[in-house]
């Protein structure tokens, strides 16, 4: 059973009092006009155009940079939607967040994606400085997962060396075994999948690798059993030195897809060369840190945040990012109360929160979490609000469309209900869950009302 998260102090005095009303608020998502993004090519490959977002104050302040690299083990995923924490700080503290994409494997192998790397850190040098008011005297970098490795390998491959590193369940290797040989977890929790269908379009061929332990071979171009020494260059744990940048890495000790040893590993190889790093290690969490402690994976957060400014801004200056830290801490407190059917909390925990920091973004998933709980616990009419908004916010999140299509649904808003429904039912991850949400349409237009307390209980359980 899940315990009751401890409120942050700001929230206490709501939580005794009680409400006698509750009223969803409109969230103030951010101050148009003054933080912008704008989109640059930053590099071109034959027709292939490799862009970066760029993410700053509209003025001509030469501005401290955080780059932001991110995951999809180095085969998918794109520089759109950076963590929308790491944009409310550099958007508080006035840094500039640059989000780059890199051609992805096996259309090309990891020498062009780092050449990429490399490339992406001397536009940014070269032309930032003209381009969007960049100083790159001071500039960070952080990454999830492959991202997370690429922000490892900056460390070793990027000159001149950038300020300060934070990995999110980074690896340091590329010929460990658990890239390496065949994945029990994956072969265990997922059908086998052939060849044909691993290299059918959109086909799961990450899958593929990992249950055939032929990831390292396919992403790297080289084999590890003959050719170890090909993939020295690119691999950080093996080229630590005492002027590697200061990292902090995140790990939960659970993870099935990056082992939390890989950080442990580079830890070990940061403390014999002398260099400052942090490695939190967060007990149950998986990949992506779900799993563990909420309490201890927002402190985790805050604490990377916390990390990037005191490098870029110094010490005497960590008291301006205070707002911000207590009230992310209020949104993770929030979505956490949501959870646990908490839903008057947990509304006041996200308004408390954009008190506090008024510049702060409420993400769309955590609206959406507010949507989907708020529904199963039977508290519809009072999420509406917050539900229309989410879809407003990510009007192609499938599922922040089915969670209001089942507020709809217990709301008596039918017709609402039944489209929201069939576009998730559109983007469902297998036929098992589609063909639950077709039985859930099917009774809608019937005029049944498929939600009822059995079923909301089995999905408040998910």
């Amino acid at each position: 059973m899940r315990s009751r998260p401890r409120l942050p102090s700001q929230l206490t005095v709501l939580a005794t009092v009680g409400i006698a009303l509750l009223v969803v608020p409109r969230f103030v998502f951010g101050q148009e006009g003054t933080f912008t993004q704008k989109t640059f090519t930053y590099k071109a490959v034959s027709d292939t155009e490799i862009q970066a977002d760029v993410y700053r104050v509209d003025d001509d302040m030469a501005r401290p940079i955080v780059v932001w690299i991110h995951g999809g083990a180095l085969m998918m995923g794109s520089r759109r939607n950076p963590p929308q924490r790491l944009v409310d700080l550099c958007r508080v503290a006035g840094f500039v967040l640059v989000s780059i994409d890199y051609r992805l494997a096996p259309t090309v192998t990891l020498p062009a994606i780092i050449e990429d790397l490399e490339d992406a850190f001397a536009w940014i040098r070269h032309e930032g400085p003209m381009l969007f008011g960049a100083d790159p005297t001071k500039l960070a970098v952080a990454g999830a997962s492959a991202g997370g490795y690429l922000t490892m390998a900056s460390g070793i491959r990027v000159k001149p060396r950038p300020t300060a590193l934070v990995a999110y369940y980074g690896y340091g290797s590329l010929d460990s075994p658990w890239y390496t040989e065949p994945s029990e977890y994956y072969r265990t929790t997922v059908p086998i999948l052939t060849e044909e269908e691993a290299y059918s379009p959109g086909g799961p061929l990450y899958l593929y690798f990992r249950q055939n332990g032929l990831w390292t071979k396919a992403v790297t171009g080289f084999d590890p059993a003959t050719q170890r020494s090909e993939l020295d260059p690119y691999t950080p744990v093996r080229n630590i030195t005492p002027d590697y940048p200061p990292i902090m890495m995140l790990h939960g000790t659970l993870d099935n897809d990056v082992p939390h040893e890989e950080s442990v590993a580079m830890a070990e190889q940061l403390t014999r060369q002398g260099v400052q790093h942090e490695l939190i290690s967060l007990p149950g969490g998986g990949h992506g840190l779900g799993g563990a402690d909420p309490e201890l994976v927002a402190d985790a957060h805050n604490r990377a945040l916390a990390f990037i400014h005191r490098h870029l801004a110094g010490e005497a200056r960590a008291g301006e990012i205070a707002p911000l830290l207590d009230a992310l801490a209020l949104l993770d407190a929030g979505a956490n109360l949501a959870v646990l059917g908490d839903i008057a909390e947990a509304i006041d925990a996200y308004a408390e929160a954009q008190r506090l920091e008024p510049e702060i973004t409420v993400p769309p998933a955590a609206l959406g979490n507010l949507c989907w709980n708020g529904a199963v616990w039977g508290l519809a009419d009072e999420v509406m609000t917050t539900c229309d908004e989410a879809v407003a916010r990510s009007p192609n999140a499938r599922r922040i469309r089915g969670s209001r299509g089942i507020a709809r649904a217990l709301a008596g808003d039918t017709a609402g209900a039944i489209a929201d429904l069939e576009a998730w039912a559109a983007g469902a991850g297998n036929e098992i869950q589609r063909s639950e949400i077709q039985d859930w349409i099917d009774a809608l237009h019937e005029g049944r009302n498929p939600f009822t307390p059995e079923v909301l209980e089995e999905l408040r359980r998910r």
